[in-house]
Parts: C-alpha cells; sequence; structure tokens
C-alpha cells in the first residue's frame, strides 16, 4: 500500500497545476541565479578561478542576489506539501483508510512527499546545472580565489567539485523535504489548502527576520544556501544534519498530530 500512495503522490505531480508551477519556479529562480552572477560583457579577462560553472553553482544557492534561498520553503510545499489536506478535503483519505490501517496510511503519506519532494528537487537541480554546463567553461578550479572560492567544504570543492554539487544537491533537497513534512503536519490542523501552503514560507520570514535581528548563526537563509557566504563558520555536516533533524523532528510531529486526530475523531473524522 505504501507503493501506491508514492505512485498516487507521482500522479498527483504531473496532474496538478501546483508542482508545474513549482518545477517552473525552481528551474526559473536556478537560472536567474546563473546569470546575476555571469560578467558584464566588457569584461573581457575572465579568470578560470572564478569564471567556471561549479563556482558559478555555488552562487546560484548563495549569492545575495540569487532568489533560490528565499523561494525553496515556498517551492518546497507546491510540490506535495498540502497532499494531506487535500485528501481530506475531496474525502480520499475516508475511502483509503477503508483499506489500509491508520498508522500506515499517515507513515506512507509522509513517506511518499518526501521522497517525491527530493527528487524532484534533485532533479531540478541537476537540470539547471546542465544550463550552468552550456553557460560556463567546465573547468575544475584550480586555485583558491579568495573572495570567490566558498569556505564551506573548501577542499571538498578544490579537490572534488562533482562529489561537492552532489552534496549541495543533496542539502537543497533535504531542506525541501523538511518544509514539505512540515506543510503535511500543518494540514493535520488545518484544512484550507492555501493556507498550508502559505504559512511554512511565512514561519521561515518571520524566524529569518528574528535571527537576523538577534545577530545568530542559526538563520534559516544561511541554512538554505547563504552558507557559502555567511561571516558564520559552518562544518560540513552542519547543513545536512540541521534539515535531516528538522524533516526527523517534522515527521514525528505530523505523525504524532495525525494519529491524536484520528483517535479523537474517529475513523471517519467524527
Amino acid at each position: 500500500m505504501v507503493r501506491s500512495l508514492i505512485r498516487m503522490e507521482v500522479v498527483r505531480l504531473f496532474s496538478r497545476w501546483q508542482p508545474w508551477v513549482a518545477f517552473l519556479l525552481l528551474i526559473g529562480v536556478l537560472i536567474q541565479g546563473y546569470e546575476v552572477f555571469y560578467p558584464e560583457p566588457t569584461i573581457k579577462v575572465r579568470d578560470p578561478g572564478w569564471f567556471n560553472v561549479f563556482l558559478a553553482f555555488t552562487k546560484t544557492h548563495g549569492y545575495d542576489l540569487a532568489l533560490l534561498s528565499v523561494t525553496l520553503p515556498l517551492i518546497a510545499v507546491m510540490v506535495a506539501g498540502d497532499s494531506l489536506a487535500w485528501d481530506l478535503r475531496t474525502g480520499f483519505m475516508h475511502s483509503i483508510l477503508m483499506r489500509m490501517n491508520y498508522k500506515k496510511y499517515i507513515m506512507g503519506k509522509l513517506l511518499s512527499v518526501s521522497l517525491v519532494t527530493f527528487v524532484f528537487v534533485w532533479i531540478g537541480e541537476w537540470i539547471a546545472f546542465i544550463y550552468g554546463m552550456v553557460r560556463y567553461p567546465v573547468l575544475f578550479p584550480p586555485a583558491v580565489s579568495h573572495g570567490s572560492t566558498p569556505d564551506y567544504a573548501q577542499s571538498l570543492f578544490m579537490d572534488h567539485p562533482i562529489l561537492y554539487v552532489m552534496l549541495i544537491i543533496f542539502n537543497t533537497s533535504m531542506a525541501a523535504m523538511a518544509f514539505s513534512t512540515i506543510s503535511l503536519a500543518l494540514s493535520t490542523k488545518i484544512k484550507n489548502l492555501y493556507v498550508v501552503l502559505a504559512l511554512p514560507w511565512l514561519g521561515f520570514i518571520v524566524i529569518e527576520f528574528i535571527s537576523q535581528v538577534l545577530g545568530s548563526r542559526f538563520s534559516p537563509l544561511n541554512y538554505i544556501g547563504q552558507y557559502f557566504l555567511s561571516v558564520f563558520s559552518y562544518h560540513t555536516l552542519e547543513i545536512p544534519l540541521a534539515w535531516t533533524l528538522l524533516w526527523v523532528i517534522s515527521w514525528m510531529t505530523a505523525y504524532l498530530l495525525f494519529v491524536n486526530h484520528f483517535k479523537k475523531g474517529g475513523k471517519h473524522g467524527r
């Protein structure tokens, strides 16, 4: 039955307008990141230390003018974050619970939404990276360029840039998974689809504002992409572990809230 839920999420991915808008938005902001970093035509001499696809890739995620870090929470929840709210609103959950235990249902829902969101962002990132390979020279960084080469996992960037790209895409995909499960947790209490989609992004903005006022290193914007440029030094494993932890916490929260809601309301939500 879990595989059935995964197939259902894939079908919804192609049949609803929200994921298509999310896909266009994801590709658009990634391409915007590559373009905003591209040097002016008047610059004739382009040092391969900074003019290469790998450095440009980091700028799509962490450059001040790149939009990915700001829009990722919204993109992530538009993929499948309203899936539970949709099931509750349409009555699909009631019909599937006639054939599946409610605990298996919510576990399958959390797993399927997480996987679909992760793969969605992973594929979108690689499509945009291919665009970057066409736009920029595919050169390995020859040497550390002060002010350009990222401090985050710098040795990996210099020695194995392809693995570095995979690490950053993994970080971004895990962040998207965390936001999608937060949206599922909200769906156990909120039935309005648009509120479920908007609240994680609005919460991100509020927490970011507070972290900026306090000068905290635990900034959502930093953890999504600004860790390349941040004045704070982040350990290589800190970013993926932080998003994995948030994903686990939001997963457990969504599960417990749903089980509690089910026990109080009965199988059909009464």
